[in-house]
C-alpha cells in the first residue's frame, strides 16, 4: 500500500472520488434526518423526499464510477514500458550476447588488501550514525586494483548495520538496474523531463531508488507532493534530504550512496556531485562513496591528465567537503590473508604472476581450482600444490600462455605462433575487450578473415581453453542513415591479457601502441567518446600528451547543449556564492569552450562568441596562453560562421602564434589553427594566402598524426578542395583519391562518408 501510494499518480486524480462521496454522505444523512421529520410531517414525503434520495443514488454511482476510474489509472501508471518514457542517454548498443555478458571489465569482485581503508569507511560510517553529519569519500585507482570490492564491502556493511543504501555502477546499462522501480521511475520521468533528458537513464535509476527507499519509511509522503524541482541537481539534493532525515529519524541510521565508476556516467554528474556536497557536509546523516579512474594519487596527478570528475573531485578535496583514498596494489601478506590456510609458496607465486593487481590475483586463483586437474587441492582445511610439476604454479605466466595457444594450433592453422602473439599483442593494447576491426587494421588483414580464424582456432568452448571469448557487436552510432557494428572479442582470462601487455618487448610497445591508437582512432571515426579512456592511455604511454588532452575533455565535447548549458549555470551559481577556486575555474572554461563549439555547430554563433569571449577573458586573468588559444579559435570558429571575416581571422591569426610560440611548430594543435585560418582565407576567395597554410597543416599531420589519419584525410580533402574551387583539376585528383583511399579503409567502400 505504501507503495502504492508513492509511486502512483497524481495528488488530484487519487482524491477525485472525495467530492462526490462527501456529497453522497450529507445526501444520506439528510435523508435519514428527513425520513424523521417526515414521520412526523406526512406532508413532505411525497413532495421532497424522493428528490433527495435520487441525487444521493447519483452522487454514490458517480463516486463509484471515479473511484473505478482512479484505481485503473493507478495501475496502468505502475505498469507504464519503458520504451513510453521520454528517454535521455543511450549506452551503445552491444548484442549478441546475454545481458550479463555483454560487458566485461577488469574488476576483483573479493576484497584483497586494502583492509585500512575498509576500516576507515566502516569508521566513517559509524561516525555519521553518532553525528549526524555527512561524508564525502572518493576512491581512485587503476582499473582492477580493488575499487569495485572495497565498494562492495562498505554496502554489506551499511546493510548489516541497518542503513538504507543506494547503489548504481555506470559502468552497466542503467535500465537494467531498475528492477521493480517501474512505478517510481515513470512518475520520476514525467515529473522532471527535462532533468531526466539531461542526466540519463543513471539519474532516473538513484531517483527511482530513493522513492522506493522513502515508500519503506514510516508516513511516507505522496510522490507528487514533493518539492521537485526539473533539476537533476535539485530534484536529487531534495530526495536525498528527504530520504535521509526520515531515516535518521526512524532508525538512528544514515543514509549510504554507493556510486561507482561516476567517470563513466554522462559528464554533468560531476556537477551534480558539487551542488550535493556541501548540503552533505553541513546537515546531512549521508555517507556518498563514489569511484573513479585515476593514472596515480590524486594530489600528484597534473591537470592534463584528470578527468573532469578527478577535477570535481580535487576541488570538493581542497574545500575539504570530500576525501580522496588512493588504492595501492597488494602485497605478498594480502594474498595470504586472502587465501586463508596455505602453503606460504602459493601467495609468492601468485603476487610474482599477478604484479600484485587484486583482479588478476582473483583469476589465477579462481583458475588454478578449476583447471583440470585442479593446480592446488586443499588437504586438512589447507590449501596446497596438487603437483610439483604443476605448470600452473611454478611456470611463468608468458609460458601458460604459450601452452594454450600451442594447444589452440595443434591442427594446421592459416597462421603460425608469432602471428598469433602479435595479434594477441595488439588486441591487449586496446584492452581486456578489444575489437576485430582495430586488430585487423594494425595488421593490414581483412576482419571477416581475422574473426574466422579466431572464432575457429582461439575461441574458448566447453571442449576447450582456449585465448579468446565472443564479447557481442558494438553498434556505433548512425552516421548519414548507416549504423557500422563492430565485432568485440575479450581474453578468456584476464592474466591472459595481462600476459601480452606485461611481456610485450618495450620497443615493440611502443610502436604497436601508436598503430593501435591511430587505428581506434579510425575504426571509432564518429564514437571517439566510446574509447576516449583508452586513447587517452595509449597517447600518455608513446609521449603523445598532445593528442591525448582533447580526449580527456571528451564528454563535455559530446554533451548536448542544454547538459553544456546547465553544467556552466551551477559553476556560476558557485563563483557568485564565493564558493569557487582555481580548479573550478578551470572546469568552467572547459565548459565555456565545449558550449560555444557545441552552439557554433548549431548555428548560434551569437552566443557560441559570447562563451568564447568570457573563456577567454578567465584565461588572461590566469595569463595561461595556451587556453588564451583555445578560447580565441572558439571565437574565430563563432565569428566566421556570422561572416564576420575581418575579426575572425584577428582571432585565428592571435591563435596560431600563440601556439606556435608555446606549443611549437609541429603541435597537432597548430595544425588546427592553420587549417582553420586556411579556411577562412578560401571563403573570401583569398587562394594564394590559403594555400601555404593548408600545405603546412598537412605537412604536421603526415608527420605527426600519420599518413593514414582521419586528420590528414581531412587536410588532403581541404587541399584538394582548394585547387578544385581554382580550376587546378590535375593537381587535386591525386589529394582527392588520397583521401578517399584513406576514407575507404576507414569506414568501407559502401559507406557515405
Amino acid at each position: 500500500m505504501l507503495r502504492d501510494r508513492l509511486a502512483g499518480q497524481s495528488h488530484a486524480s487519487r482524491r477525485s472520488w472525495y467530492i462526490p462521496a462527501s456529497i453522497a454522505l450529507v445526501l444520506f444523512l439528510g435523508g435519514v434526518a428527513g425520513n424523521l421529520v417526515a414521520s412526523e410531517m406526512d406532508w413532505i414525503r411525497p413532495r421532497y423526499m424522493w428528490v433527495v434520495w435520487a441525487v444521493f443514488g447519483v452522487a454514490m454511482l458517480v463516486t463509484v464510477l471515479m473511484a473505478i476510474r482512479d484505481h485503473r489509472q493507478r495501475e496502468e501508471e505502475l505498469a507504464t514500458p519503458d520504451d513510453q518514457l521520454v528517454r535521455g542517454h543511450h549506452s551503445p548498443v552491444v548484442s549478441g550476447l546475454a545481458p550479463d555478458q555483454q560487458r566485461h571489465f577488469l574488476t576483483s569482485q573479493t576484497l584483497i588488501g586494502h583492509q585500512t581503508e575498509r576500516v576507515h569507511l566502516c569508521r566513517l560510517h559509524d561516525a555519521i550514525t553518532t553525528d549526524q553529519r555527512g561524508r564525502i569519500v572518493v576512491l581512485t585507482a587503476r582499473p582492477g586494483y580493488g575499487r569495485h570490492a572495497l565498494a562492495q564491502t562498505v554496502v554489506t556493511y551499511a546493510q548489516d548495520h541497518g542503513s538504507a543504501v543506494i547503489a548504481i555502477d555506470f559502468r552497466q546499462d542503467a535500465a537494467s538496474q531498475q528492477e521493480g522501480l517501474k512505478g517510481y521511475t515513470a512518475v520520476l520521468a514525467r515529473r522532471c523531463p527535462q532533468a531526466y533528458q539531461l542526466a540519463g537513464e543513471g539519474w532516473l535509476t538513484v531517483m527511482g531508488k530513493l522513492a522506493s527507499r522513502l515508500a519503506s519509511l514510516p508516513a511516507p509522503p505522496f510522490l507528487t507532493d514533493l518539492p521537485l524541482d526539473d533539476d537533476p541537481a535539485r530534484s536529487l539534493a531534495a530526495l536525498v534530504r528527504l530520504v535521509a532525515r526520515r531515516q535518521a529519524l526512524a532508525y538512528r541510521n544514515p543514509l549510504v550512496l554507493v556510486w561507482e565508476y561516476l567517470d563513466q556516467a554522462p559528464p554533468l554528474w560531476g556537477e551534480i556531485l558539487l551542488h550535493l556536497a556541501p548540503e552533505i557536509c553541513l546537515e546531512l546523516p549521508v555517507l556518498l562513496v563514489a569511484t573513479a579512474t585515476a593514472a596515480g594519487p590524486l594530489a600528484t596527478l597534473p591537470a592534463e591528465r584528470r578527468s573532469a570528475v578527478l577535477d570535481i573531485a580535487r576541488i570538493l578535496n581542497e574545500r575539504q567537503q570530500a576525501e580522496v583514498l588512493w588504492l595501492e596494489r597488494v602485497t605478498e601478506q594480502d594474498i595470504a590473508q586472502y587465501l586463508g590456510v596455505a602453503d606460504p609458496l602459493l601467495s609468492r607465486r601468485l603476487y610474482h604472476l599477478a604484479d600484485g593487481i587484486p583482479a588478476l590475483v582473483e583469476s589465477l586463483w579462481q583458475q588454478w581450482q578449476e583447471a583440470l586437474p585442479p593446480a592446488v587441492v586443499s588437504r586438512d582445511d589447507r590449501w596446497e600444490v596438487a603437483r610439483t610439476d604443476n605448470v600452473w604454479v611454478f611456470g611463468e605466466a608468458r609460458d601458460q600462455a604459450e601452452a594454450i595457444v600451442a594447444a589452440c594450433l595443434a591442427t594446421p592453422a592459416p597462421f603460425d605462433r608469432s602471428q598469433v602473439e602479435q595479434m594477441l599483442t595488439c588486441a591487449a593494447l586496446e584492452g581486456l575487450t578489444f575489437t576485430a576491426q582495430v586488430v585487423a587494421q594494425v595488421l593490414g588483414l581483412p576482419a571477416d578473415e581475422l574473426m574466422d580464424f579466431w572464432d575457429t582456432f582461439l575461441l574458448t568452448s566447453d571442449a576447450r581453453l582456449g585465448l579468446l571469448a565472443d564479447a557481442g557487436f558494438l553498434d556505433l552510432p548512425a552516421v548519414q542513415g548507416t549504423t557500422p557494428s563492430l565485432n568485440r572479442y575479450r581474453f578468456a582470462l584476464p592474466y591472459l591479457w595481462h600476459v601480452w601487455v606485461r611481456y610485450c618487448a618495450e620497443t615493440q610497445r611502443v610502436d604497436l601502441q601508436r598503430c593501435v591508437a591511430n587505428a581506434i582512432e579510425t575504426v571509432y571515426a564518429y564514437a571517439h567518446d566510446l574509447v576516449s579512456p583508452t586513447l587517452v592511455t595509449l597517447f600518455e604511454a608513446t609521449g603523445q600528451e598532445s593528442r591525448a588532452v582533447p580526449y580527456r575533455r571528451r564528454t563535455d565535447i559530446m554533451a548536448s547543449l542544454e547538459a553544456l548549458r546547465w553544467q556552466v549555470t551551477i559553476l556560476e551559481a558557485s563563483a557568485a556564492r564565493g564558493l569557487d577556486n582555481a580548479q573550478e575555474g578551470y572546469r568552467l572554461f572547459e565548459l565555456r569552450v565545449a558550449l560555444s563549439h557545441g552552439l557554433q555547430s548549431e548555428g548560434h554563433w551569437e552566443e557560441g562568441c559570447l562563451h568564447a569571449e568570457r573563456a577567454y577573458t578567465m584565461a588572461q586573468s590566469w595569463h595561461d596562453e595556451r587556453r588564451e588559444a583555445q578560447a580565441l579559435n572558439a571565437k574565430g570558429r563563432s565569428l566566421d560562421q556570422g561572416a564576420h571575416f575581418s575579426r575572425a581571422e584577428e582571432a585565428f591569426v592571435q591563435a596560431l602564434a600563440i601556439r606556435e610560440r608555446v606549443l611549437g611548430a609541429d603541435h597537432p594543435d597548430t595544425a588546427i589553427s592553420l587549417n582553420n585560418l586556411a579556411v577562412l582565407y578560401r571563403a573570401q576567395g583569398r587562394y594564394a594566402e590559403a594555400e601555404p597554410l593548408h600545405q603546412r597543416a598537412l605537412a604536421i599531420r603526415e608527420r605527426v598524426l600519420g599518413p593514414n589519419h582521419p586528420d590528414t584525410a581531412l587536410s588532403l580533402n581541404n587541399l584538394a578542395g582548394l585547387y578544385d574551387t581554382q580550376g587546378r583539376y590535375s593537381e587535386a585528383e591525386p589529394l582527392y583519391q588520397r583521401a578517399l583511399a584513406i576514407r575507404e579503409q576507414q569506414f568501407g567502400p559502401s559507406h557515405p562518408m
